[in-house]
């Protein structure tokens, strides 16, 4: 007897809900060209199928977003943890998807989360189907798909089809992107950038709602558009006039951050707002309640800004989770369970997506006893995300520099210093962090040299870092450092009128006692010592 050959995963899928078959399907031939779609057509699927599950077992519902969903079927306590765990890992990855403004995840990344999302989904409904049937068939999950993006390019050409046209404008964005994984390039090809811009705007004045919300940051953020806040407003307001719900939270946000909004606007960015926090947006929810706590636009109202507030929180909004969190931190009163909850909604806010939330969780661990070795990925992870926040890495550095200093381990503030020095020496830092910087390196430079030679370790190297910092201790920029060099070298003499005094009067004088005319000299030249420094 033979055994049955088992289902590919579009199979699988098809036979537990057909309706199910051509979503499943496209979502699966999208993940590697638009790993976006993929997770935003999963999320797609997940509300129907939790809402099957919701009828099927009659249980009752607080809500009517994915979120509240989820936590009523988990409140149900009718299904083992794999099936909730999947529901919101799929939710959450959907989140990321449809809101990927918010996250600071690379291409790659996305591909990667959109193949696992894509297994979740079948382990989702094998585990399911499994609580209704005594037999589940079995399956083989395939990873090789169909790309779509000829398809779409055809439809775009030949048949000017809007949705064809947006979804090679993403695949075309994501070619874009795929440029940044090497590190190494320094020349980045702007083609596809600029004719992915293209084809969303064409979709835009076609009407489509996505990329009618596209086309409006692009033009908000001067993507090879002029900015025109109000031409953007006009895109974000057709598409939400279109149900487009991301639309109706931009429009609100857009309007609230105004200075002197219309009052036409105030009228339909409430308007949107309302519909959407209906419709379980969190950031809407959040908004309202921001709307209704001041006066700034006339509707001030305490009692439904507290109540928008509470529904932010419970649908764990980002923004809700971190100012409710740093406040009951700052309770002069606070208790230990009080503490652990605040650090877990940071944690979510953090993932989330809230730079806020990420910069007081960074805070917390660096002024804990947490080693080095957990608290340094934390910053770490947190500037690969935020690489232009200059405070933060000026934080980093002064939390390094504090820990040797407290070890005394030199090399954690040698680390520390090389870090002020780089950083100094980036182009893009601004002057005002630079000035910081020359404050920090005389103290550092001074705390750092006395250990050294205390623990009697001046060497060449130690030497070749002081050659960075003038008399003052202050970091040399570049060109001063090469300035300087060409003078020295004209007259070693001069040494000690340009270089930290450590080294000019202390380093060197130690390092000429124990060499000889013909060995290399210390300053670094590459010379011997009869044709350099002596």
């Amino acid at each position: 007897m033979t055994t049955p050959a088992s289902l590919t995963d579009i199979q699988f899928v098809s036979k537990f809900n057909a309706s199910f078959s051509e979503c499943y399907e496209k979502a699966k031939n999208l993940y590697i060209d638009s790993p976006i779609h993929t997770l935003v057509e999963l999320r797609g699927l997940l509300v129907v199928l939790c809402d099957e599950i919701i009828d099927e077992y009659k249980i009752q519902v607080t809500g009517n977003s994915l979120f509240e969903k989820q936590k009523d079927i988990h409140s149900s306590k009718l299904f083992r943890s794999t099936i909730i765990e999947n529901i919101d890992s799929i939710r959450d990855a959907g989140n990321k998807g449809a809101h990927r403004e918010k996250y600071n995840i690379t291409y790659e990344k996305y591909q990667e989360l959109a193949l696992t999302t894509l297994k979740n989904f079948c382990t989702l409904i094998e585990d399911y189907w499994a609580c209704k049937a005594s037999k589940v068939p079995t399956y083989t999950f395939i990873v090789k798909t169909e790309s779509l993006v000829k398809e779409w390019c055809y439809q775009a050409l030949f048949n000017n089809d809007k949705d064809a046209k947006f979804e090679v404008a993403i695949a075309l964005f994501n070619k874009y992107q795929e440029q940044f994984k090497d590190e190494d390039k320094y020349f980045f090809e702007q083609s596809s950038l600029m004719k992915s811009v293209d084809l969303i705007e064409e979709a835009a004045r076609d009407l489509h709602p996505e990329a009618l919300f596209e086309y409006s940051h692009i033009i908000l953020n001067q993507i090879h558009r002029e900015k025109d806040i109000e031409e953007a407003k006009g895109y974000l307001h057709s598409s939400a006039c279109r149900g487009f719900i991301k639309s109706k939270v931009a429009f609100g946000q857009l309007v609230y951050d105004s200075d002197e909004p219309h009052e036409d606007d105030i009228e339909e960015a409430i308007r949107f707002l309302d519909e959407a926090a209906s419709d379980g947006e969190s950031q809407a929810q959040f908004l309202l309640s921001q709307i209704y706590s001041s006066s700034k636009f006339g509707l001030q109202n305490d009692k439904l800004s507290a109540q928008w507030y509470e529904k932010s929180l419970k649908s764990e909004n980002a923004n809700a989770m971190f100012i409710e969190a740093r406040s009951v931190l700052n309770n002069p009163h606070l208790t230990s369970e009080d503490a652990e909850q605040s650090l877990k909604w940071l944690e979510l806010a953090t993932e989330k997506g809230s730079q806020d939330a990420y910069k007081l969780y960074l805070k917390i661990f660096s002024e804990s006893s947490h080693p080095v070795e957990t608290v340094r990925p934390l910053y770490e992870h947190y500037l690969e995300l935020y690489p232009e926040d200059y405070q933060q890495h000026i934080d980093l550095t002064e939390y390094l520099f504090r820990k040797g200093t407290v070890k005394n381990d030199v090399n954690l503030m040698k680390e520390s210093i090389k870090k002020l020095i780089q950083l100094f020496r980036h182009d893009a830092t601004p002057a005002k962090i630079k000035r910081k910087l020359n404050v920090l390196s005389p103290k550092w430079l001074a705390k750092y040299d006395e250990a050294i030679t205390l623990l009697g370790l001046i060497n060449k190297e130690h030497d070749e870092l002081l050659l960075n910092f003038n008399t003052e201790g202050k970091i040399f920029d570049l060109k001063g450092l090469y300035d300087t060099f060409a003078s020295v070298e004209e007259n070693p003499r001069l040494a000690h009128k340009f270089f930290s005094k450590s080294i000019a009067n202390k380093s060197l004088k130690e390092s000429r006692k124990k060499i000889g005319r013909n060995a290399l000299c210390p300053c670094g030249s590459g010379k011997k010592v009869k044709k350099c420094c002596s």
